[in-house]
């Protein structure tokens, strides 16, 4: 049964090691939240380069990690492997498994008696796919457990077959142990369900907002897993084709907005200087954010002539921009420290953008 626990090391007394295939946000909060004995590596899944993380008990950031021991000693040596490599390609599913199997190739020669645990959420069938891939190569595939991590890097759902599920695993689950076709259904079917009524209210784009669009949106990974090959007459494929044409709704909302005040502040919109406020999430495995950012991107420079792109994790560079678009509460906030000297300031909220005008001093 996959609900036996396995000893912890506060039990044992002896410190154990972990290691953590890919530098993504959400492994480095999930590390953050292990305490007692750990010793913790991360594995650069681009520079395959190993860390050890310093300071177990905070959300390590790339620039504490410490080089150390080769990737062969730090993943051999552990016994448990987290896998969430950073996803790249989240709608075309050849690419997306493609991606994973390459990833897989790396760590498949020190994987032999170890436990891999997919924190990488994947489709219907996704993970048997994963099994056979490593079955082929190794012989007989290493313990398994999926533990996909859903918008925000909580995990819900942990898949397991036969294996003991870890102790500190089942600490930082918020939800049961099921086999594992069962949590890949259970995932995604959680994290549409949460989706999509805020998604509903953008069909009629009224009613007060509920958040900003990249809050609203995340559980796009999870329609692109469940419907972007699915059978056209599907109901699976209907929840993919509504996210995308709900979002393509938005985006003609926003640049049509965006055009109406910037006509009614006096200004051409040849001439508007628009700056883009928004300091996406480039390390989320999940990958969804930058899908969304990139469209978004897509829209403004071809509706508008001036546009520059700016991060709040930086100084701020609003000198000589007319409009201001902010596209997260954390940019909000960081422009909310400053005076903004332009005429418009438009926050990327769902179903709609607001836009007001900025009162000069």
């Amino acid at each position: 049964m996959p609900h036996l626990i396995a000893p912890s090391p506060h039990l044992t007394g002896m410190a154990r090691r972990i290691a953590f295939y890919g530098l993504s946000s959400e492994l480095r909060r999930i590390a953050g939240r292990l305490s007692g004995s750990w010793e913790l590596y991360f594995v650069d899944e681009v520079l395959c380069a190993a860390y050890r993380a310093t300071d177990v008990g905070r959300v390590p950031q790339p620039d504490s990690l410490t080089p150390m021991i080769s990737l062969e000693e730090a993943v051999s040596s552990s016994s448990e492997v987290v896998f969430a490599p950073r996803y790249r390609s989240i709608e075309d599913a050849e690419a997306r498994l493609q991606e994973i199997r390459s990833h897989l190739e790396v760590l498949l020669p020190f994987l032999k008696g170890k436990t891999l645990v997919n924190a990488l959420p994947v489709g219907r069938g996704e993970n048997s796919q994963m099994l056979e891939f490593m079955s082929a190569r190794m012989g007989e595939p290493p313990g398994y457990i999926y533990a996909p991590v859903g918008p925000g890097g909580s995990i819900r759902y942990l898949g397991a077959r036969d294996e003991d599920v870890p102790e500190w695993l089942l600490r930082l689950a918020d939800g049961e142990v099921l086999g594992v076709e069962e949590a890949e259904a259970a995932h995604i079917d959680g994290v549409l369900s949460s989706m999509m009524p805020a998604l509903v209210r953008g069909v009629v784009a009224t009613g007060p907002p509920v958040g900003y669009l990249r809050d609203a949106f995340s559980g796009i990974l999870e329609s692109f897993l469940v419907g972007a090959n699915a059978d056209p007459g599907s109901s699976a494929y209907s929840v993919y084709t509504l996210v995308r044409r709900t979002f393509d709704e938005y985006l003609r909302r926003l640049t049509s907005s965006l055009k109406d005040a910037i006509r009614e502040s006096g200004m051409k919109i040849s001439r508007a200087r628009i700056a883009v406020l928004w300091t996406p999430d480039e390390d989320s495995a999940r990958g969804e954010e930058l899908w969304a950012f990139e469209r978004v991107k897509e829209a403004l420079t071809s509706a508008f002539v001036d546009v520059a792109f700016v991060r709040s994790d930086r100084p701020l560079q609003l000198e000589r921009r007319d409009v201001v678009l902010v596209g997260t509460s954390a940019d909000e906030e960081a422009l909310s420290r400053r005076r903004f000297e332009g005429r418009l300031v438009a926050r990327m909220l769902y179903p709609r953008p607001e836009i007001a005008r900025v009162q000069q001093r």
